[in-house]
C-alpha cells in the first residue's frame, strides 16, 4: 500500500472516529485504500464500527493496515507538514510514514479488517441538519452510564413520514419529532448508543447531506457524506416514555422570558454547583407572577427574581438548575413554558411555540 493524505484531515478524522467508537482494549484503526479512495475505520469492542473517507488523498498502490490509534495520533500531532506519505511493506507488518525529511515506522496489528459496509433492511432518509438538530435536542438527557445499556443512548423511532427521538437517564427526559415528505420503508425502532450520537454531532461536517439510515434485526447503519457508522443493537426494554409524554395532568403554567430565565439560572448555578448537600439544586418559588430562585452553598446564598405570567396557584419546588440550563441551551424559542402539578411531580418544559420538542425533569427533595 502507498498513498498520500492531508495530515490535518487525517488527524481530524481519527479524533472524530475515536469519539464515536471510543474503546479501552483493542484500540486500533484501519487505514485502507480501495477503488482509488482512502478510508479510516475504527471499531469499539466489535460492537460499533465507524468509517470516514478522506477528501484530500491519492492512491499509488491499494492495500490496508491496522495500527494502534494512540501511536498514530502521536505521530501525526508531532509534525507540521501538510502532506504525508503512508506505505506498508509486502507483508504489511509495518507502516511507514514520511513527512518531509522525517519518517516513522509503526508496527501493524495482525487482526481482521474492519467491516463497515451498508446493510440491507428497512431504511429512512433525512436531511443532515434536521437529523443533527433532533439529536442535539435530546442528547442532553441520554444516560452516560455504560452499565445501563437500556437507557444509554438516543431512542430513534421512524414510521411512515415521522421521525421521533427520545433520551432519558430516569431523572429527566427529552423528546422531539419531525415530519418529512418521504416515508420509511417499514418501521425503525432502535437505541443509538450515546457515544455514537454525541460523536456524530461533533463531527461538524459543513456540507449538506442526506442521512441514510438502514436497519435489520442484527445491525443498524447511519451514513451521510464521508461518514459511515454501524453497530449491533441490543433488545433491552426501554422505559415507557409515551405515558410520560401523554400525561397532561399539570394545573400550573408559567411563562418566562427565555434569556432572562437562562441568565438567572447561570448566576444561581455558580453558587449551587458547589453545594455538597444538593449539588446543582435550588428552590423555585412561583408567587404572584414572579419567580424567586434561591441557590446556596456552605458559604454563599443568592436570590434571583424574574417576572412571569402565571396561571394557577402559587407553588414552591426544588429543581436541578443544570438540568434546566441544558434544555435552555438548545431551545430556540424566546418564551419558555413550565408546566407543574406539585412539588413532587415532574416538570414539563417547552418553548412557547415549540410543539414537537418537550423536556421533563424530576424535582429534588424540597428543604423546608
Amino acid at each position: 500500500m502507498e498513498l498520500t493524505v492531508d495530515r490535518k484531515e487525517l488527524l481530524k478524522a481519527i479524533n472524530g472516529l475515536k469519539r464515536i467508537a471510543a474503546t479501552g482494549r483493542n484500540d486500533f484503526l484501519e487505514i485502507k485504500s480501495k477503488d482509488g479512495k482512502v478510508y479510516i475505520s475504527k471499531t469499539d469492542k466489535d460492537r460499533i464500527w465507524a468509517s470516514y473517507r478522506l477528501n484530500n488523498a491519492s492512491v499509488v498502490d491499494e492495500g490496508s493496515a491496522l495500527v494502534e490509534t494512540s501511536v498514530m495520533k502521536d505521530i501525526l500531532s508531532g509534525f507540521n507538514e501538510d502532506i504525508i506519505t503512508i506505505s506498508s511493506n509486502g507483508g504489511e507488518s509495518s507502516l511507514f510514514i514520511r513527512m518531509g525529511n522525517s519518517s516513522a515506522i509503526i508496527n501493524c496489528i495482525q487482526e481482521k479488517s474492519i467491516e463497515t459496509e451498508v446493510i440491507d433492511g428497512e431504511n429512512f432518509k433525512i436531511d443532515k441538519s434536521d437529523f443533527i438538530d433532533l439529536l442535539k435536542k435530546v442528547i442532553i438527557s441520554a444516560d452516560t452510564d455504560q452499565e445501563n445499556l437500556a437507557t444509554c443512548g438516543v431512542k430513534l423511532i421512524a414510521k411512515d413520514n415521522i421521525l421521533e427521538v427520545v433520551a432519558t437517564d430516569t431523572y429527566r427526559l427529552s423528546y422531539a419529532k419531525k415530519a418529512f415528505d418521504t416515508k420509511t420503508n417499514g418501521a425503525i425502532d432502535i437505541l443509538i448508543p450515546a457515544q455514537v450520537a454525541a460523536g456524530i454531532i461533533k463531527m461538524k461536517t459543513k456540507q449538506g447531506f442526506i442521512v441514510e439510515i438502514a436497519h435489520n434485526e442484527n445491525q443498524f447503519c447511519i451514513q451521510f457524506g464521508n461518514l459511515k457508522v454501524k453497530f449491533c443493537p441490543h433488545n433491552l426494554q426501554y422505559p415507557d416514555y409515551n405515558s410520560i409524554i401523554s400525561n397532561s395532568n399539570y394545573d400550573e403554567k408559567i411563562l418566562l422570558n427565555t434569556k432572562e430565565f437562562k441568565d438567572a439560572l447561570k448566576r444561581v448555578l455558580n453558587v449551587c454547583k458547589s453545594n455538597k448537600e444538593s449539588k446543582n439544586g435550588a428552590t423555585f418559588d412561583f408567587h404572584n407572577n414572579k419567580l424567586t430562585i434561591l441557590g446556596q452553598n456552605e458559604a454563599l446564598t443568592v436570590n434571583e427574581g424574574i417576572k412571569t405570567v402565571q396561571s394557577g396557584e402559587d407553588l414552591r419546588i426544588a429543581l436541578n438548575v443544570k438540568f434546566l440550563l441544558d434544555y435552555l441551551n438548545v431551545v430556540k424559542d424566546g418564551i419558555t413554558e413550565l408546566h407543574l402539578l406539585n412539588k413532587r411531580s415532574s416538570v414539563k418544559v417547552k418553548g412557547n411555540n415549540e410543539e414537537d420538542s418537550i423536556y421533563f425533569t424530576m424535582p429534588l427533595a424540597l428543604r423546608d
